[in-house]
């Protein structure tokens, strides 16, 4: 399956739809040398950097305990 289906399936989103006019655009290249998109984008004045890189936070106290999984399901006992 076409990777704009499954977009378009997964996340309601059409990738494919012009956002100026709503007609269907067309995929004319991939590109996947890095240093090759870089400078493509360099060159049309867009971002050529990923966000930067952030740790992740502690996770907070959990209000309630999780399940206790190492002991036998009440609801199966006779």
């Amino acid at each position: 399956m076409p990777w704009a289906e499954l977009l378009r399936k997964v996340f309601s989103l059409d990738v494919l739809s012009c956002p100026h006019c709503g007609g269907r655009m067309e995929l004319m290249a991939f590109i996947a040398e890095a240093a090759v998109a870089k400078k493509i984008l360099d060159h049309l004045g867009l971002a050529s950097t990923g966000p930067p890189l952030v740790r992740a936070a502690a996770p907070e106290e959990a209000a309630e305990p999780g399940p206790e999984y190492g002991g036998a399901d009440p609801s199966y006992d006779d």
